[in-house]
């Protein structure tokens, strides 16, 4: 088993679990917001990577759903408090329709000027299944004692 653990390739194990990164710093003085983010962040978002973090934050929050839109908006006022966070939602993807995300995130960074929360975020449902795999929802029988 520490053979195989020691071979883990970190990437693959995110694309496999269709997990990407993500950072967003918050200017409260400004009221500026920027979201990076790594590749499979920017392509589940439909985001070049070579787009301002501004214009990021604006595509990724005009895609919430109305009706998670203040769901979301707690979930982030949690990260800001230092609470490891998880919130699952709806997103709309221009052309290619709604995704289910669950995002789980922490401040890990607070500055006069700035907060930063970095976390990671997973797909659990699209509607195109743009990874083109199908994902299993039998991990509950894999692990009960029955």
């Amino acid at each position: 088993m520490t053979e195989r653990m020691n071979k883990i390739k970190g990437e693959e194990v995110l694309e496999a679990l269709r997990m990407g990164l993500w950072m967003i710093t918050l200017h409260p003085d400004t009221k500026e917001y920027e979201l990076k983010g790594d590749e499979r962040t920017y392509r589940s978002l439909g985001i070049t990577e070579t787009e301002d973090g501004k214009k990021c934050f604006q595509k990724w929050k005009e895609g919430i759903d109305p009706e998670y839109y203040r769901y979301v908006e707690e979930g982030i006022q949690e990260m800001i408090l230092g609470n490891v966070t998880e919130i699952e939602y709806r997103w709309n993807s221009p052309g290619k329709g709604p995704y289910t995300f669950s995002w789980i995130g922490v401040k890990v960074l607070e500055k006069e000027d700035c907060l930063i929360l970095e976390g990671c975020h997973r797909i659990l449902k699209d509607s195109l299944n743009s990874y083109g795999h199908k994902v299993s929802r039998k991990m509950g029988s894999l692990i009960r004692n029955d």
